[in-house]
């Protein structure tokens, strides 16, 4: 079992090699120690492996350096000892010519047969399988690997181009957790996109069990990814950034994929595994900070996602924070949805089991903005709108039976999913605060900021043994939503549930304009009524009580101060005797209480002096005789006065 060429040192100086299309160059290789007690060393520099023409990359492969230290000395032991491995600089890239042609397939041309003939004679049916060794039962990983470092790896894919600035890997099948860092992701999409990248990641770490790596569940200790984005968005064709990317690929290898698809559904069903109790995989931490991504038209942010204790726990908490998508350009709002907070406490000990237990869910201040462009688009639409289909840009309408079909189709698909969903919840508190919808539209009734102020549910799913599904949680809290929320409701419900429908045509303005000019009887009305109802509240009352001048302020000017005829003059009259005017005061009064006495039909021409009052002069000592005649008099005085005059 020993190395049967102990070697000291092997260097090998600007190799180059003609294989079939392609020319393979190294710089230089290394070796030293090799099949000794002490750890053997292999170094490689330079070595590339060259395109043939036709190719926009020179390259089908390059490397800077390769250096791993290794155990030699007998090769027999188990697991194999790597002691480092470093790559630096490495280029591979698998891309087309203007043929269609890849370039690994022109490369090795003649050892494939051209490519379809060689590819048949390597057909394996789609439900065979070799039969290799079941292993020894021990679980132990292959091989144990100190170290392992890559830094600067770049690959061409299809359309697209992959980097990564560094890779660090220590204790792989140790009894010690392995540790990984990946830092400096990046995948960039094919030009003609509005996103630069279709995936980046500033780094990722993860710490892992790896001694035996049959051991079932898979232990996570923590995992920290910081700084992720993808992107899913479309070119002026409406096709996505990864269509573009791997479409050569998919040129070349969709009919094979096909057959092999075909073979795969004519297998026939074999029997369900028995569900396995506990979860797959067991995480300590999970973390995630800083997630964006570009999905569409829009753009979503995350700034945090914490998971503690997943698998075999009773208590695996969750947590989000900072969750938005923000709304595309046009559109009043800045955000289409946001949330503060999520965090869940919930069962992951036996994910099989069902129905699954949620001690608490909370939602802290979900937000949803629903807007109405100026062109009558709702904003979900325009956010995702290459998956909708664009009705604005084809013109087409469709007819009423054509929306029917759809609407029953997509009736039986919701029907079919409920059918299938046999997700059951039991949630012990499930708490939503803070719910706030905000509106802007043509329409003046879906304008404003309305509060869904939601009770807290409890004990859902726990008066059925089966307990709750998915769905009966949802119609629950929209429910009480749609309580609160009251006629707006329905609108929002017939908005929502067809975002790709021109809005101006879904909705029946006329009756939503009524809603909306109901402002001149509620929100306007309110302030016609009461705050406007000047002339019967606020004006009124000061027409009422301080300008009814006439009866108050001024009346009482008019019948007490400016009341000269009455009180203010008559008192002049009374105190300073001037004129005789209090005989006239005294018996004017007569005669406006007599006025209303029975009687009071006689007309009488004495009346017009009566009622001149003021204007007569009589002297003092007239005034028994004036209250003599006062009886006989009063029935007639005052019917020749106006009433109005009175109320005046």
């Amino acid at each position: 079992s020993a190395s049967p060429v102990p070697l000291d040192r092997l260097e090998v100086k600007n190799l180059k090699a003609q294989i079939c299309k392609g020319r393979f160059e190294l710089a230089s290789l290394v070796v030293t120690d090799f099949g000794k007690p002490t750890a053997a060393t292999v170094r490689l520099e330079g070595a590339k492996l060259v395109n043939p023409d036709g190719f926009k990359q020179p390259n089908a492969f390059s490397l800077g350096l390769l250096s791993v230290g290794l155990e030699t000395a007998d090769f027999s032991k188990k697991p194999m000892a790597l002691h480092d491995i470093t790559l630096k600089s490495l280029y591979a890239g698998y891309v087309f010519n203007g043929n269609g042609e890849s370039n690994i397939a022109v490369l090795f041309k003649p050892l494939m047969g051209g490519g379809k003939k060689g590819g048949e004679t390597k057909d394996v049916p789609a439900d065979d399988k070799s039969e290799g060794e079941a292993g020894d039962g021990k679980g132990g990983a292959p091989v144990v690997v100190d170290k392992i470092v890559l830094e600067d790896v770049r690959a061409d894919v299809g359309a697209g181009q992959f980097e990564l600035q560094s890779l660090s890997l220590a204790d792989f099948g140790k009894d010690t957790p392995m540790k990984l860092v990946i830092s400096g992701v990046k995948l960039t999409n094919p030009p003609g996109f509005a996103a630069t990248n279709a995936f980046s990641l500033g780094s990722f770490s993860v710490s892992l069990e790896t001694a035996d790596l049959s051991k079932k569940p898979m232990v996570f200790q923590d995992i920290m990814i910081d700084s992720p984005y993808a992107s899913y968005v479309f070119d002026k064709d409406n096709v996505d950034n990864f269509t573009r990317m791997l479409e050569p690929l998919l040129a070349k290898g969709g009919e094979a994929k096909k057959e092999t698809k075909e073979k795969k559904e004519t297998k026939p069903a074999d029997e369900k595994p028995a569900a396995s109790a506990g979860a797959p995989v067991i995480v300590g931490r999970l973390e995630v900070k800083n997630l964006k991504s570009h999905v569409c038209n829009g753009q979503f942010e995350l700034a945090s996602l914490v998971v503690t204790d997943f698998g075999n726990s009773t208590n695996t908490q969750v947590r989000l924070e900072g969750v938005k998508l923000e709304n595309p350009d046009g559109f009043s709002g800045p955000d289409a949805f946001s949330l503060k907070s999520l965090s869940v406490g919930l069962e992951t000990d036996d994910l099989s089991k069902k129905p699954m237990v949620f001690h608490d869910i909370v939602l802290d201040s979900p937000y949803a903005g629903v807007f109405i462009n100026g062109d009558w688009e709702l904003n979900f639409k325009a956010l995702f709108r290459p998956l909708m289909g664009d009705e604005k840009k084809d013109g087409e309408k469709k007819s009423e039976g054509d929306e029917k079909k759809v609407a029953a189709e997509e009736k039986k698909d919701e029907e079919k999913k409920d059918e299938e969903d046999d997700s059951r919840v039991v949630i012990d508190k499930l708490e939503i605060a803070g719910t706030k919808i905000q509106f802007d539209s043509p329409i003046p009734v879906l304008k404003g900021t309305l509060p869904i102020p939601l009770p807290t549910f409890k004990d859902i799913g726990k008066d059925s043994k089966e307990g709750a599904t998915v769905k009966d949680v949802g119609e629950k809290v929209l429910a009480e939503a749609k309580a609160i929320v009251g006629p707006v409701g329905g609108i929002l419900d017939k908005v929502m549930r067809n975002p790709s429908g021109n809005m101006k045509e879904l909705l029946d303005i006329d009756a939503v304009k009524m809603l909306g000019d109901a402002k001149a009887f509620l929100a306007a009305g309110t302030t016609n009524v009461l705050g406007n109802a000047k002339g019967f509240v606020t004006a009124g009352a000061t027409n009422m009580l301080s300008g009814a001048k006439g009866f108050v302020s001024g009346g009482a000017t008019n019948v007490l101060s400016g009341a000269k005829d009455f009180v203010s003059g008559g008192a002049t009259n009374v105190l300073g005797g001037a004129k005789g005017k209090l005989g006239n005061a005294v018996g004017s009064t007569k005669e406006f209480i007599g006025g209303f006495l029975p009687g009071g039909d006689k007309k009488d021409d004495g009346g017009k002096d009566g009622a001149k009052g003021k204007g007569d002069k009589k002297k003092e000592d007239d005034e028994p005789a004036v209250q003599d005649k006062a009886p006989e008099e009063s029935k007639g005085l005052l019917n020749k006065v106006n009433p109005m005059n009175l109320l005046k």
